[in-house]
Order: C-alpha cells, then structure tokens, then sequence
C-alpha cells in the first residue's frame, strides 16, 4: 500500500469573491473535528462552525449569504494546527 504524506498544510478557496457559499479545499494531516471560523479584518469572529476532516485532501462548503461585503479571513483549527486564508465577499 502507499500512504500519501503531507508534507505541509495547504488550504484554497473559490470563488474569490464569494457571493452565496465558499467552497474549502484543505490538504492537510488534520483529522476529525475541526473548528473553521471566519473574522473580519477588525478580527471580530462573524461566522464559526464545526466540520469533520479526514486527513489528506478534504472539501468544505461554508454558506456566506449571512456575511456583508468586505474581507475575510478563514482560519481552521484542530487545536494545535492552524491554517487561515483571506477571501472576499461580494453582494
């Protein structure tokens, strides 16, 4: 058998901007649950949520209807790891 390994932690995100939802896609070592939430650039937290990593490559769809215009930051967090990328909303 071959086992993939990771040798860094990786996250994109399209489209960039997002209107209506924001899909995820994480390489990464992290399994199980993680917390994945969303700040604007005051670092106020707008949006958090739990969702469940398998290891490897992993995709996520975050709804951001709720958001206004501006910038982001995603961050996703299994407790000891973090990863964040900026993305932009549009109306």
């Amino acid at each position: 058998a071959v086992q993939e390994l990771v040798a860094s932690n990786e996250i994109a995100l399209w489209p960039n901007a997002a209107v209506d939802e924001l899909d995820v896609a994480v390489v990464s070592g992290m399994k199980g649950l993680v917390t994945v939430t969303i700040t604007d650039l005051d670092g106020r937290t707008v949006k958090t949520e739990r969702a469940s990593l398998g290891g490897g490559r992993s995709q996520l769809r975050i709804a951001t209807s709720g958001l206004n215009a501006g910038m982001y930051m995603l961050r996703i967090t299994d407790g000891s790891v973090n990863m964040s990328q900026r993305f932009v909303k549009t109306n």
